[in-house]
């Protein structure tokens, strides 16, 4: 766990264990919950369907209708439904939680965001309820959407089973889930220990949106006649956002998940090394290409130098060259956030 809220409420279900046992769901009414930031939710198990029973005021307003009563599954598509339960419903036939981070489409810009999942007994059915938070490491912003009737792409960046002491057998994970885990280059494990699997490929819609899912989101800082140069050759590959300002550029690296920046060598009142030098510092997720202007000094080369990577290539650039750059600076980027989630 990393967001301090996430701490908090989980050392909260701890003082709340009774006997050994799990905590009370009374324990975790609306009114408590609301400490929470307002971002606390209640699921329930219905009729083999994962149902919101509670959502906090502040997790509630980023959707575009009420989800109380609904099922989880209907956030996602079709195709994901499968893996998303597969993967949750061990809370609560196993008694455990779970720890996530995810990278989510907020309707103008991604999110990382972290929840848990534990465990709680109803008192008086015995039934097994699963409490949480959910919580970005940004600030919201009024565009911040995730529409009901549109698929929300999620990429899971790490899922971590908290077992509490308790022998898990996951083979209830399914070669599909794991086929989707995989595209998505997801981590999973229990207490912190990766599981191992067996790897399969993954085919029709799911893998269509585990792809989908899986790329790296690219910011390119160009003169608008660069634009078409550029989205031709990377733009069904990557998610490409373009822009041509600085400021432009400044507000996508503070509120987005940016994991590769394109910029070119001059433009506007700044240079592209000045930008590299904002985007490091902004984040350390974000890796850099850096396109030159021919110059008598000028060649390709990658330079990673405390645990940041820049590519420079020389203009015009090739589309191999340009593909390789991306594909190599997006699975460094990827390496560290999965470290930084282990």
């Amino acid at each position: 766990m990393h967001h301090q809220l996430c701490v908090d409420f989980y050392q909260y279900w701890l003082s709340c264990k009774q006997d050994g046992g799990l905590p009370p769901l009374s324990a975790f009414s609306p009114e408590k919950l609301a400490e929470f930031d307002d971002s606390g939710w209640i699921f329930a198990l219905q009729d083999d369907e994962i149902v919101f029973q509670y959502l906090g005021e502040k997790s509630a307003l980023v959707f575009s209708e009420s989800m109380i009563g609904k099922p989880v599954g209907e956030l996602h598509a079709r195709s994901m439904r499968e893996m998303q339960l597969g993967l949750i419903k061990p809370c609560f036939s196993l008694k455990i939680g779970i720890s996530r981070i995810s990278r989510v489409w907020y309707g103008h810009r991604h999110k990382e965001v972290e929840g848990l999942m534990l465990p709680v007994i109803d008192s008086e059915s015995g039934a097994i309820t699963i409490v949480g938070v959910s919580v970005t490491f940004v600030d919201p912003d009024s565009r911040d959407i995730i529409y009901f009737n549109a698929s929300l792409v999620e990429r899971i960046v790490s899922q971590n089973y908290l077992s509490f002491g308790q022998k898990i057998d996951f083979s209830i994970l399914n070669a599909h889930c794991w086929a989707v885990l995989d595209t998505m280059g997801a981590t999973i494990s229990v207490d912190g220990i990766p599981l191992e699997h067996e790897k399969t490929g993954l085919a029709g819609e799911a893998g269509l949106e585990a792809v989908k899912a899986a790329h790296a989101k690219v910011l390119c800082v160009a003169p608008t006649e660069d634009f078409s140069f550029i989205s031709n050759r990377i733009g069904e590959r990557y998610n490409l956002h373009l822009v041509e300002t600085e400021q432009e550029a400044r507000w996508f690296l503070k509120s987005d998940l940016i994991d590769i920046l394109i910029t070119v060598e001059k433009f506007g009142d700044t240079t592209g090394v000045e930008l590299i030098k904002q985007a490091q510092e902004i984040s350390d997720y974000t890796a850099c290409v850096l396109l030159l202007d021919q110059q008598a000094q000028a060649e390709d080369s990658r330079e990673e130098k405390e645990g940041k990577l820049v590519y420079h290539l020389v203009r015009p650039v090739g589309e191999f060259a340009l593909r390789k750059a991306l594909d190599d600076a997006n699975a460094y980027v990827m390496a560290k956030r999965r470290h930084k989630d282990t």
